[in-house]
């Protein structure tokens, strides 16, 4: 929410600089403000006064903790032996995340996989019938070259030239049409997806 480091933001009626921004993941983690616990009971404190409401957090409380499990740990036993141990504990291990994002990804890279391939094929297609097309229609021009003492190799490569020019001119125009598409629709995007929009640098 907050991209620029020492912006100042306003929780509570309490204000906070922003010390520093983590790159975006596209979980709900962006959308997550991390704030010293000196910084937290300042906040508690003045919202009687200064905030729309009253919070009301004890002294100790976590709404989280972060375990990082010594190596060869069983994460399912040591999960299970937190549960029992400590009432009201929930267990989310990293791995479950990981694969609770892999699975929701899944159906779209298939989908994207399929449509990419079926472009592919397209492009071969059409590659070779304008090609093909532009042999014909230039018989006479290249039957010209060749009684001039051109060589089958420098009409050909010739043509390839010509189509390789027309590939990468038809690429760069898809490309950008691709990149405006996502721009302009990636939030419709993002909820169908079921996750935020993150796009690279």
């Amino acid at each position: 929410i907050y991209d620029t480091k020492g912006e100042t933001l306003r929780l509570y009626g309490t204000s906070f600089v922003v010390a520093g921004v983590l790159e975006r993941t596209g979980m709900g983690m962006d959308w997550s403000v991390y704030i010293p616990d000196q910084g937290l009971r300042r906040m508690v404190d003045a919202s009687a006064s200064k905030g729309e409401r009253t919070l009301r957090i004890a002294e100790r409380a976590a709404s989280a903790l972060l375990i990082r499990a010594a190596p060869g740990t069983d994460l399912l036993d040591l999960a299970e032996q937190i549960e029992q141990s400590v009432g009201g504990v929930q267990v989310v291990l990293s791995s479950t995340v990981v694969a609770a994002a892999r699975e929701q990804l899944h159906g779209a890279t298939t989908v994207l996989a399929i449509v990419v391939a079926g472009l592919w094929a397209m492009a071969l297609v059409l590659s070779g019938a304008v090609f093909s097309q532009g042999v014909r229609e230039r018989q006479g021009e290249l039957g010209l070259l060749m009684a001039k003492g051109a060589t089958s190799r420098f009409v050909l490569a010739l043509l390839a030239a010509e189509c390789g020019a027309l590939a990468a001119a038809s690429s760069l125009l898809g490309c950008a049409a691709g990149v405006a598409a996502v721009v302009a629709f990636r939030h419709p995007l993002a909820g169908a997806l079921g996750s935020t929009d993150v796009l690279p640098d």
